[in-house]
């Protein structure tokens, strides 16, 4: 009988707030933006690959061109193009044909718009192969050649090398964003539905028919079940975005960071839901429910800000708060995404968020099923604890 209550007040729940217009236009809005995000950028910034054309009077030398193709060290593909006269590479260059023209290996062409790289690389092939022709004509064995043009200097790198952030830890912090916005939105449905209720005067015939706490457990559940799927949504839309436009290279770990992102926020949305819940039956009106919900929305926000603010570094309090079930949602997924985190750190994080699930259920449980009926303004939390209602 437990059962069946629950998953019918849930079944309510999903479909009615799925049907909602606030939920397909919030759903549809997020999906597109997304994809904004991803494809505008692409679209605008077109292919980054770029290729410039070098123009010479007279006969192209192709070792040239390859040469300062090799030298670029950059996503570039510059190819030669050759002209009779210096009048018709003039022409060229001005009419955008081409990007510089060399004239007779001692003079460069350029105008206004010419990479400033490219002048560098054309200017530095030219002066090392007229070096190379003069040691040349000098009488140098190739092998003195050699010598005089290796280098005579080395580079080291002292300190930490900085890299950029992994794929995984890409989708970790994303996923963390995403994570603390559908627990904050879909915490604030579960709290004004309570007090939409309480104000409507249904919940009295609600729960003439179920128990308060069932009633409870089946908001979390159909509201959490709707919130997933939009998560996963928004996750499956990142992925495939990301994959079809090339824009980073996903490794096969990709998919568990993903995962690790959905439990969290199952465990996370379980949590703050249901104190979200306690909170609006302490209040019947509207105007009382933010500044009810407020202290909860005020650490959310302190667990979001303490990863966002340590993601380069596993520092001792984003470690404490990884382990801290009312940070762990937001600060966890991070460090296990960066390889930080130890098995048993995962282990325990979880054992002690579920600890936390249990305890927040029984309290708010009891605290709801005190306030749930009691209208007439604020209700205290001990007044609700306290009463003969429960």
């Amino acid at each position: 009988m437990m059962r069946q209550a629950v998953l019918l007040v849930a079944r309510r729940e999903f479909i009615e707030r799925g049907r909602s217009k606030a939920f397909l236009i919030s759903t549809a809005f997020t999906l597109v933006l997304i994809a904004a995000i991803v494809v505008v950028p692409t679209l605008i910034g077109g292919d980054d690959a770029t290729t410039w054309t070098l123009g010479s009077v007279g006969v192209i030398d192709g070792d040239m061109v390859s040469d300062i193709d090799a030298l670029s060290g950059l996503d570039v593909t510059v190819v030669g193009a050759s002209f009779d006269t210096v009048g018709a590479a003039e022409a060229a260059l001005e009419d955008g044909d081409v990007d510089l023209v060399v004239v007779a290996g001692k003079e460069i062409l350029t105008v206004e718009h010419t990479s400033q790289t490219l002048i560098a690389l054309t200017t530095f092939t030219l002066e090392s192969r007229a070096r190379l022709d003069r040691m040349r004509e000098l009488g140098l064995s190739e092998s003195e050649i050699s010598e005089l043009n290796s280098p005579t200097y080395t580079t080291r790198t002292i300190g930490d090398v900085s890299v950029g952030p992994s794929a995984n830890e890409l989708i970790a912090v994303m996923g963390t964003v995403l994570l603390f916005i559908s627990i904050i939105t879909y915490g604030q449905w579960v709290l004004t539905g309570v007090v939409e209720e309480k104000q409507s005067r249904v919940i009295e015939v609600v729960l003439g028919a179920i128990e308060p706490r069932h009633l409870l457990a089946g908001k979390v559940l159909g509201i959490g079940g709707l919130a997933l799927i939009q998560l996963i949504a928004l996750l499956g839309e990142g992925f495939i975005l990301v994959s079809a436009f090339d824009l980073v290279d996903l490794p096969a770990t990709s998919l568990g960071a993903a995962g690790v992102i959905v439990l969290w926020f199952i465990l996370g949305f379980a949590l703050y839901a249901t104190a979200y819940a306690a909170a609006g039956s302490l209040v019947d009106r509207m105007e009382d429910a933010q500044n009810a919900a407020f202290p909860l929305t005020l650490v959310l926000m302190a667990g979001y800000f303490i990863a966002s603010f340590s993601f380069d570094t596993d520092n001792p309090i984003l470690r404490a708060a990884s382990l801290f079930p009312l940070f762990s949602p937001m600060a966890m997924p991070l460090r296990q995404a960066r390889g930080d985190a130890t098995p048993v750190e995962i282990i325990f994080a979880v054992a002690f968020m579920v600890a936390a699930i249990w305890f927040v259920i029984r309290l708010a449980g009891r605290i709801y099923t005190g306030a749930a009926l009691r209208t007439g303004g604020k209700v205290k939390a001990r007044e609700a604890w306290n009463s003969p209602d429960r």
